[in-house]
């Protein structure tokens, strides 16, 4: 395997285009797309659910408090220190439908390949510190909780997922740049809500 493509495997549209490739059938479950992401650990993990909600599947009543349950648990098991993702059965027996995800990653892949453009190792510092990772679990982990309580209201669930995709993102191919936009982007988030929420 050339450099090019283990690159892709770990950048955002890489992912993306696993999850596709697995998304055969009518629906897809939660279990396949963590057997497809598994190998490549924690950070891509996180990656998926950041994505669901973010796109228009985030939009179904239930998924972003979904979403929010699996962050929790990812995030918890980096800040315990696991070295393999552990999900429960029912979780990992929940399914999305397949047509309304592909086509929400076909509309957002413009955007993911100008992300990966400037995706690389930088700040290593930062991305493979231990401190560093159990922070940005921690945060990741109260994003997770925030989601299952505000997923009921509207783009609460995308804004809160924004930062967590960064972070994912910034864990899988240990870039400290993007953690640190992750943390960035979570202050301007938690800026835009309050005026949300008067408007």
């Amino acid at each position: 395997m050339s450099i090019a493509a283990a690159q892709k495997g770990r950048n955002l549209t890489g992912v993306l285009d696993a999850l596709v490739a697995d998304a055969s059938k009518d629906k897809i479950k939660m279990d396949k797309i963590l057997q497809s992401l598994n190998r490549k650990g924690f950070g891509p993990l996180l990656i998926a659910p950041a994505m669901l909600a973010l796109l228009p599947t985030g939009a179904v009543p239930g998924v972003p408090a979904l979403c929010g349950v699996f962050i929790f648990l990812i995030s918890a098991q980096i800040l315990i220190g696991f070295h393999h993702p552990w999900m429960p059965q029912r979780l990992k027996d929940v399914s999305f439908r397949t047509r309304k995800f592909k086509a929400g990653v076909k509309k957002i892949r413009p955007y993911t390949e100008r992300i990966d453009q400037y995706v690389q190792n930088r700040l290593t510092v930062l991305a493979d510190n231990e401190i560093s990772k159990r922070i940005v679990a921690l945060v990741v982990m109260a994003l997770g909780i925030a989601m299952i309580f505000v997923g009921f209201i509207p783009f609460f669930p995308a804004l809160l997922a924004l930062p967590v995709l960064f972070f994912a993102l910034g864990l899988s191919v240990h870039d400290g740049v993007l953690l640190a936009a992750g943390y960035v982007i979570l202050f301007l988030c938690l800026g835009v809500m309050p005026m949300m929420i008067k408007g």
